[in-house]
């Protein structure tokens, strides 16, 4: 076996194979862990056992509906650490093909190369993205300001001709900046004393495709996740995750997702995209992860 780290941001340790074994996503996989990640656990990449199976068709199918559909029978109810929190779902160990199929004919250079991620132990996000209500108390409890979205800063729709607004149809808070979002999950911690963060690209992919259709409130608003912006998806051991690199090696960061009235081809789940650190933008949120233990 020939293993190399791969930086996660992650408290549930992602393993990455790169090779080109296909197969679906499956859940209750184990995995080892290292650490290096965002200050939490590794990503290891495991070349001859990351789970695939040898078809040599790569996962492609659409968000949702993976393993995590043979889990719809016995879904654990949602954990809140707080009455107001963000109610949280059990996003269960596996493993997943991550970024697109080479035969895909809307994917970006950015979606490339694809390869297998082995996710253990699991972890804990957001059922939501990020509601206005709950933002608005983060705003009002660190005396923050909150500068509305205007005309010019990059409305994910311009051709939709409507207006920015910071709230959509669903109750998301939206013309949110990854500034913003970081700060709304360090005054979660505290407030909390459970650590939460920004799923990184690959937590929030790897979630996306293994998790029950209806589990995740997926198309309300592009997701700002931790991961800076790499013009490819990185080989294991060079993610990028913004908390890592002190903004110095950061240029910009990334959205996974996409609001309803946005082009199919964003609501894909290897589709990426870039979002200036400090950028707010119109139809942009975010969700929040957290470990089984909160801690780490």
């Amino acid at each position: 076996k020939s293993r190399a780290q791969a930086s996660r941001g992650g408290d549930g340790a992602a393993t990455a194979d790169s090779g080109s074994g296909g197969g679906k996503a499956s859940s209750g996989a184990s995995s080892k862990s290292s650490n290096r990640g965002s200050g939490d656990d590794d990503v290891e990449t495991d070349s001859d056992s990351a789970g695939a199976g040898s078809d040599g068709k790569a996962i492609s199918s659409p968000i949702g509906s993976s393993a995590g559909d043979d889990l719809e029978g016995d879904e654990a109810e949602p954990i809140q650490d707080c009455a107001d929190c963000p109610a949280l779902l059990t996003v269960p160990a596996g493993v997943a093909r991550i970024g697109a199929d080479a035969s895909d004919p809307l994917a970006s250079d950015a979606e490339h190369p694809q390869h297998v991620v082995r996710i253990w132990p699991g972890f804990l996000i957001s059922a939501q993205p990020v509601s206005q209500d709950s933002f608005e108390r983060f705003l009002a409890d660190t005396s923050r300001n909150h500068a509305p979205c205007s005309g010019d800063t990059a409305d994910l729709n311009p051709a939709s001709g409507t207006l920015p607004v910071e709230v959509t149809a669903d109750g998301a808070a939206s013309c949110v900046s990854p500034g913003e979002a970081d700060a709304y999950v360090a005054w979660l911690t505290v407030r909390t004393g459970k650590r939460f963060r920004l799923p990184t690209a690959t937590e929030w992919e790897y979630a996306a495709r293994v998790m029950p259709r209806k589990g995740l409130g997926m198309g309300q608003v592009a997701e700002i996740v931790a991961s800076c912006w790499q013009a490819h998806i990185p080989r294991p051991g060079f993610e990028l995750i913004a908390a890592q690199t002190g903004g110095d090696d950061c240029d910009g960061r990334m959205l996974k997702g996409a609001g309803a009235t946005e082009q199919s081809l964003w609501h894909r789940p290897s589709a990426r995209r870039r979002i200036g650190s400090m950028d707010q933008r119109a139809n942009a949120g975010f969700r929040v992860m957290r470990s089984f233990d909160g801690l780490r």
